[in-house]
């Protein structure tokens, strides 16, 4: 009796501790079909920052329609408004850079250098922001300094404004309005 409750208590002790080891967590832990690099980054990158990728593999799911195939994948905003800002400054003839990344657009404003070759400054702004992007962002580029204050201040708007859309949408109508100007 004694001899079978021991080996009932190990049994369970073995069982529990077995189950318990956290150290594993699998390919499929985020959201059922993917593997990212940076569970395994230990394993492969210990004690180097030099050299470092950004993997995932993308698995299909194996019930149709488990996920809403809809869904676009998400991004830090904020992350990618920096990284174009970052990108259009380093251009020649660019000063200064604001940017700001909806869900649906990328509005910038960037103040140039000199007047002289504005589309091709314009053109180049375009390539880098689109550079940096998803291609389901829009892109929208103006220099005009009175539309940069608009675009400064989506950025301060509540996400859950109702009439944010509206304010975006005016400030994309301005820009088109101030490319067309500046092509006559």
């Amino acid at each position: 009796m004694v001899r079978a409750l021991f080996f009932t208590f190990f049994a369970f002790l073995f069982i529990v501790v077995a189950c318990s080891n956290q150290s594993d967590k699998g390919f499929y832990h985020k959201s059922g079909n993917m593997i990212y690099s940076e569970e395994q980054n230990e394993m492969y990158n210990k004690g180097s920052d030099e050299g470092e990728y950004g993997f995932v593999r993308q698995v299909k799911n194996p019930i149709p329609h488990a996920e809403n195939e809809q869904n676009i994948p998400p991004i830090n905003r904020e992350h990618v408004a920096e990284s174009i800002s970052q990108l259009i400054v380093r251009l020649p003839n660019v000063n200064d850079a604001s940017v700001v990344v909806t869900d649906k657009e990328v509005l910038i404003a960037y103040t140039a250098e000199s007047e002289e070759d504005r589309s091709l400054i314009r053109d180049q702004v375009i390539q880098s922001a689109k550079a940096g992007i998803p291609g389901w962002l829009d892109v929208y580029v103006t220099d005009v300094d009175y539309i940069r204050q608009d675009i400064e201040n989506i950025a301060s708007i509540d996400p859950n404004t109702p009439d944010r859309r509206t304010k975006i949408n005016h400030v994309i109508d301005l820009i088109h309005t101030e490319n067309e100007k500046a092509l006559k």
